[in-house]
């Protein structure tokens, strides 16, 4: 038979650790205390409202030396961290909206260049004209779908056309069972 006497020492060990690591984790580095400087330790972290170092709390130390700091300065040194936290939230955010912006730019760019070279192709003179001539083929095009639509529309009021009897690969781009796309291919 287990003693209950026997798990205290272990739950009250994983209290200890559970404490040290969260003073560790959101706690500030202080110049190190006596028990820090004896065991080498590199750091002493300190967490506002605790009397001891995530060291000595983990050790069980009862007295920490970790600077005599007091609780103005805690607030002072917390108040600092909460001020850093807020410029680096607001710097990515500012980070954030730059690179937006930076790829909105490329993408410009990128259009432009192709503009540019399209220009070069049709031998357009600037923009405009380029813009000008686009705009008469885009036209020029919906022109002809209109036309396009409406003798259609015209040879299926005469029943010249019996949609029914045309083959569903027509519409799909489908021949000879190859579904690519490109009509024998």
């Amino acid at each position: 038979r287990v003693s209950k006497r026997v798990n205290r020492p272990k739950i009250a060990a994983d209290r200890r650790d559970d404490i040290s690591n969260l003073i560790n984790k959101f706690g500030f580095e202080m110049p190190r205390c006596s028990a820090c400087f004896r065991a080498n330790r590199h750091q002493c972290v300190v967490s506002e409202g605790k009397q001891r170092c995530d060291f000595c709390v983990s050790k069980k130390y009862t007295n920490c030396d970790f600077g005599g700091v007091s609780s103005q300065a805690f607030a002072r040194v917390s108040r600092e961290k909460d001020r850093l936290e807020e410029q680096k939230e607001k710097a990515e955010a500012d980070l954030q909206d730059a690179l937006a912006r930076l790829q909105r730019l490329r993408r410009q760019e990128k259009h432009l260049r192709e503009k540019a070279a399209e220009m070069i192709e049709r031998g357009c003179e600037d923009l405009d004209e380029l813009e000008e001539l686009e705009e008469q083929e885009a036209s020029d095009r919906q022109a002809a779908e209109s036309s396009a639509l409406g003798d259609i529309q015209l040879l299926e009021d005469y029943g010249v056309i019996d949609w029914s009897s045309v083959p569903d690969s027509f519409f799909l781009g489908v021949a000879d069972g190859n579904s690519s796309g490109v009509v024998g291919h």
